[in-house]
């Protein structure tokens, strides 16, 4: 037996050395191995920060602690759970809190306005240092130079732009990176859509952040001057090139909305099932080029092909150059063609789940049952679906990948005659018709009874005996009596024949509003 100890921080970061800050509300949790889901008794220890002696902490008895750390960090240091009952262990299960630097304090407990007001400052103080010609130095003002700063504007507003977005995103009420979004659907799948746009927008806008410095620290044209003699084709903007580049920066854009319009529109109405990637997964590159299941889709590589080396092209002809290329109008064509067919691709998708058979067709309380179809399993994560019978439901597992297996749930209406599948993306299937069988009488269990005995009675279609809170009523002959379950699985239940009763007669089992098909059963001769 050990004991293992768990750290959480009321904004998600956890470890068994954690940094904390002003403020911070840490969780600490004590847990026996043996016996997880029963708490140890016991007191928590504190050892502070370059301290050699410990001290026992004595109202925090028990296997919870919360620490609040203020501003002196005396909280910080090593914490330890010493269990009351006596154990061997190998070494003492502890947790280790140490003090962030007082600079990383202030940066991270400064009001999010004033984070981005000085990284905006701090921004226009970098770009001054880089555009301006500070005096008349020949290496500060030499062509590699102008090069070289103007690469270094470009970078500069580039990472700003992206830190601007992670602390946006930060600041929202989800909390998450705003980076994540730039190239992530909302099922947490890498967009294949999304990534054109992005890389087309992020390629154009470091080229012309480049060419602005360029033209600010070395006196050239932004725009090419193309007409007059000598002009100057290097580190400008060409301007016949422009409807090509607007023609790529808008067709990926045009993709990526028309995209997740159709994308969103078929699943709020059940063409479509799209279920979400872990958390803990990360995002993987692959999905670029494959669908939801996790095959590749040829579209997709298509689209993604295309684009690649239509980006190679421009990058190479940027780092030569220092300007936008002139792209063939065969690449540009086949790009937008790509485009075309990835959006044409998205809107025939189609993987709502249907129901072709459920075997047996009669279902009975307690009985395995067979449902094969299409779609039933929109990823090959989730082998779990709902199914939904004769007014009940309950979980069905994968047997194969087009067959789900539940055992039929007691408590189904026979009025309700029809079964249906919910899968693991909330989609249900359409209604596939089939024979319910509700309560019913199977017969006596042992001898029958006589008029004013005690008879048990053999049935299916009650739940459970702990989930039976609604009474269980018999009506015999007319007579209704109140019965009691007598088995775990409510299959047998007792009760009292009226003793005005005699010979075969009718017996009707209800329960929750459901009622059973009258079953004509004998009755022992009365006792004289």
């Amino acid at each position: 037996m050990s004991i293992q100890l768990s750290a959480n921080i009321e904004n998600g970061r956890s470890g068994a050395r954690l940094g904390v800050r002003v403020g911070d509300t840490v969780a600490l949790h004590a847990k026996d191995t043996a016996a997880p889901d029963a708490p140890p008794d016991g007191h928590w220890t504190h050892q502070p920060n370059g301290s050699a002696a410990s001290s026992a902490l004595d109202a925090s008895t028990g296997a919870e602690l919360s620490v609040v750390v203020a501003r002196s960090f005396t909280q910080s240091g090593t914490y330890r759970f010493i269990p009351d009952e006596p154990r061997v262990v190998d070494r003492p299960a502890e947790i280790v809190l140490t003090a962030r630097p007082r600079w990383r304090q202030m940066l991270f407990t400064t009001p999010h306005w004033a984070r981005l007001l000085a990284f905006f400052v701090g921004y226009v103080a970098a770009a001054c240092c880089l555009l301006v010609n500070w005096g008349g130095g020949s290496w500060w003002n030499s062509q590699a130079w102008y090069t070289v700063r103007s690469y270094g504007f470009a970078v500069l507003t580039l990472g700003v732009f992206l830190w601007l977005i992670h602390l946006l995103g930060k600041g929202s009420a989800e909390g998450k990176s705003g980076l994540v979004t730039l190239f992530v659907g909302a099922d947490l799948r890498a967009s294949t859509s999304k990534f054109q746009y992005l890389a087309w927008t992020f390629l154009v806008g470091f080229v012309l952040a480049y060419i602005a410095a360029r033209s600010s620290t070395a006196g050239t044209p932004f725009v090419c001057e193309t007409e007059s003699s000598g002009a100057s084709t290097k580190n400008c903007v060409p301007p016949k090139h422009w409807d090509t580049y607007l023609l790529l920066l808008g067709v990926p854009a045009a993709a990526a909305v028309v995209t997740k319009g159709v994308t969103a529109y078929k699943v709020a109405n059940g063409i479509v099932q799209k279920t979400e990637a872990s958390e803990n997964a990360g995002v993987n590159p692959a999905d670029l080029a494959r669908d939801d299941h996790g095959n590749a889709d040829l579209a997709d590589i298509q689209y993604l092909l295309f684009n690649m080396i239509a980006l190679a092209y421009v990058a190479a002809v940027f780092v030569g150059r220092g300007t936008l290329a002139d792209i063939p109008p065969l690449l540009v064509g086949l790009t937008s063609t790509a485009a075309g067919a990835f959006v044409f691709n998205k809107s025939l998708q189609t993987n709502r789940p249907t129901i072709r058979a459920v075997v047996p067709s009669r279902i009975t309380p307690g009985a395995p049952i067979d449902v094969s179809g299409q779609n039933l399993f929109p990823d090959s994560t989730n082998n779990t679906v709902q199914v939904k019978v004769g007014g009940a439901q309950t979980a069905g597992t994968k047997r194969d990948a087009t067959t789900v297996r539940f055992t039929a749930p007691p408590g189904m209406d026979p009025n309700i005659s029809t079964l249906s599948i919910v899968t693991a993306a909330g989609t249900e299937s359409d209604s596939y018709a089939v024979a319910v069988v509700g309560l019913q009488i199977i017969g006596w269990v042992g001898d029958a009874p006589p008029p004013g005995g005690v008879g048990h009675l053999q049935v299916t279609g009650l739940p459970p005996q702990e989930e039976i809170a609604a009474p269980v009523t018999v009506v015999v002959g007319g007579r209704a009596k109140e019965a009691t379950v007598t088995r775990d699985d409510a299959s047998e239940i007792e009760f009292t024949v009226p003793g005005d009763v005699e010979g075969p007669t009718q017996v009707t089992l209800r329960w929750n509003g459901l009622a059973s098909d009258a079953a004509t059963l004998d009755l022992a001769p009365a006792v004289p």
